[in-house]
């Protein structure tokens, strides 16, 4: 429901600023959104598991070495991605897109849109594993606050920014509102360890 709503406010945003400009963001995510997959939520969905079964065990030192290994790992990658993502934007959005009613300066606007995406492709990649360490602790109440704290941030930021820099405000409102979704989920994990390794 969340990623729904965000869905449908950066449509809105996207509505106001010209013709194209929501395919052309609708297009900017959509290539963005396949590394984190690959990445982000591959690894989370393969160690989440085993982050489970540490809590269940009560083993948090293991807990934090599986939850660290796999956090290095998706930052690697996803930064390693943003950055050939970035490198080869418009070339990859010329042969993938262009052509026919996709002009040169639609692919000139989802490769600005892209670039300045890629930045949230860590941030958005590691909030799927702090998440699912929240979830492995049986916690489900903070990652749900933090996605609609996101949403908020994420949507309200495009809203404000929208009309002075254009749709490049979306991408960043949304990597602004992930990397706060990152720091927050940082802060509060060792707190909820602490609380499930006091004495009952």
């Amino acid at each position: 429901p969340v990623e729904l709503a965000m869905f449908w406010g950066f449509t809105i945003i996207a509505s106001g600023l010209g013709h194209g400009s929501i395919t052309v963001m609708n297009f900017a995510r959509n290539f963005q959104s396949v590394p984190v997959s690959l990445i982000g939520i591959a690894v989370s969905t393969a160690v989440f598991p085993v982050l489970s079964k540490t809590i269940s065990d009560r083993a948090y030192e293991e807990f934090g070495k599986t939850l660290k290994n796999a956090f290095w790992l998706i930052l690697g990658g996803s930064i390693l991605a943003g950055i050939v993502t970035y490198l080869i934007r418009e070339p990859l959005i010329r042969i993938v897109l262009g052509g026919g009613l996709f002009s040169q300066d639609a692919i000139a606007q989802t490769a600005l849109t892209l670039g300045a995406f890629t930045l949230a492709m860590p941030t958005e990649s590691l909030v799927q594993l702090l998440a699912r360490a929240f979830y492995a602790t049986k916690n489900t109440t903070v990652p749900v606050v933090m996605s609609i704290l996101g949403l908020i941030i994420a949507v309200g930021g495009g809203y404000m920014f929208a009309p002075s820099v254009g749709i490049v405000a979306i991408p960043l409102s949304f990597f602004l509102a992930s990397l706060a979704e990152v720091i927050l989920l940082l802060i509060l994990l060792p707190r909820r360890l602490r609380q499930l390794s006091q004495p009952s």
